[in-house]
């Protein structure tokens, strides 16, 4: 159990850092071209948060909704964006209170999910 906490944890913290990189590229601060030592420094966070979601998605979101990924759905962000369109149900509240509470706060547009 508590293996799924700190996955969770890291998970969560990799997003923000993620989010952050994002953010900087969004401004067109962080290109290869116009810094390159910056950008090689925030790609490995880049690729293990892909890979955690990638796990998390087949792993812990089942778990946790009940659910399986759908085809194509590879990313936890897919799933609950799926919830959220449908808007109702359980799923649908969880999906909301983490997007809302955990994501899109994070996300540069606001709009995460």
């Amino acid at each position: 159990m508590i293996w799924i906490i700190l996955y969770l944890w890291a998970f969560f913290g990799l997003y923000i850092i993620v989010m952050g990189a994002w953010r900087a590229r969004l401004a067109g601060r962080l290109y290869f071209k116009n810094n390159p030592v910056t950008f090689v420094l925030c790609l490995p966070f880049v690729v293990i948060g892909w890979v955690m979601d990638v796990v998390a998605q087949y792993t812990l979101a089942v778990l946790i909704f009940a659910d399986l990924p759908r085809r194509g759905e590879h990313l936890v962000t897919d799933r609950l964006q799926r919830y959220i369109a449908h808007n109702y149900g359980w799923r649908y509240r969880w999906a909301k209170y983490i997007c809302d509470n955990l994501l899109d706060i994070f996300d540069p547009r606001g709009e995460h999910c």
